[in-house]
């Protein structure tokens, strides 16, 4: 086999039959989507090339192609060149601009100052025995005053609270039952019971 008929059976393998009916329908199918323009451009030629269409019509297949973004901005153009060269230098501007416009509303940049933080508010100290704001087991002013009844003491505690001259009633110091501030019968006072006793 020549070389000549080893390439004739590559391209009649390979090759497309009706090349310009393929192009055809790939460059009408062809959509810029998210490509920049100048891919998209990239792309057209391709097929463009094969089929030698006029500026115009090369114009219109590539307006119809392109994405939406792109065409917005060809309608507010006053006048379109006529050239398909200069038309498409043209829609590269301008799809740099409106991308260059859109990543910039997308991400707006920050110049104002700082908000100013308030300070974290300093905690409430709870009272404790630490501090000394804790009432006293015996501190009569924090101690319940509501009228309650009592019933009879233990044997023991009985016996504690006489030997340490201790109040029957409340178990405080330094007053008698009798004169008991938290006691709610009658007080009967008298010399013996105003004398506090020994400590």
């Amino acid at each position: 086999m020549t070389y000549e008929a080893f390439v004739r059976a590559l391209k009649n393998t390979y090759d497309d039959p009706d090349t310009r009916a393929t192009a055809e329908r790939k460059l009408h199918n062809l959509k810029q989507g998210n490509k920049d323009c100048s891919a998209y451009h990239a792309e057209f030629c391709t097929y463009a090339t094969t089929l030698n269409y006029d500026d115009m019509t090369k114009i219109s297949f590539f307006s119809n192609g392109a994405n939406q973004d792109l065409k917005t901005v060809l309608l507010y153009q006053a006048s379109l060149r006529e050239t398909f060269d200069e038309f498409v230098q043209l829609c590269i501007k301008l799809d740099n601009r409106a991308k260059q416009l859109r990543s910039q509303t997308h991400h707006p940049a920050h110049t104002g100052p700082a908000p100013a933080t308030r300070p974290a508010p300093a905690p409430v100290p709870t009272p404790g025995t630490a501090s000394g704001t804790a009432p006293s087991p015996m501190d009569l002013s924090q101690v319940d005053r509501t009228p309650r009844k009592r019933g009879p003491l233990p044997s023991e505690l009985q016996k504690y609270r006489q030997e340490n001259h201790l109040c029957m009633y409340c178990g405080g110091s330094r007053h008698w039952a009798s004169v008991c501030p938290l006691s709610t019968k009658p007080k009967r006072v008298n010399a013996a019971q105003t004398t506090p006793p020994p400590p």
